[in-house]
């Protein structure tokens, strides 16, 4: 059971990559010129990094509790999801939607 709840939590952080990721293509998408694009590309990832950093990962400096956190969880894990589907990625979307879900659960279950 310990090897699941580690492989668990390797992708945790791997959703949190992920979603980085998802939220800077997001971004670079919504730009007009290659000069915003680009500053958009790198800066939505780089402001959700320093949000979760600061407020909602396991280490947080100033850690949010309660519904607080669960609304900040889903800003982080679960907008990307609907960040696929309106790039018209809805297969993407539905399976990373599922991933977060399934991880979210079984982190709730083992109290991870």
């Amino acid at each position: 059971m310990l090897i699941l709840q580690m492989i668990n939590l390797g992708v945790r952080f791997t959703l949190e990559l992920v979603a980085l990721w998802i939220f800077g293509y997001w971004a670079y998408q919504m730009g007009s010129t290659g000069v915003t694009k680009l500053l958009l590309g790198a800066s939505a990832p780089l402001g959700i990094a320093i949000l979760w950093g600061i407020f909602g990962s396991p280490k947080a400096i100033y850690p949010l509790t309660g519904g607080l956190h669960y609304l900040l969880e889903f800003i982080v894990f679960g907008l990307p999801g609907l960040l696929l589907w309106f790039l018209e990625k809805p297969n993407w979307a539905i399976v990373y939607g599922v991933v977060v879900a399934v991880n979210k659960v079984l982190m709730v279950v083992w109290d991870q």
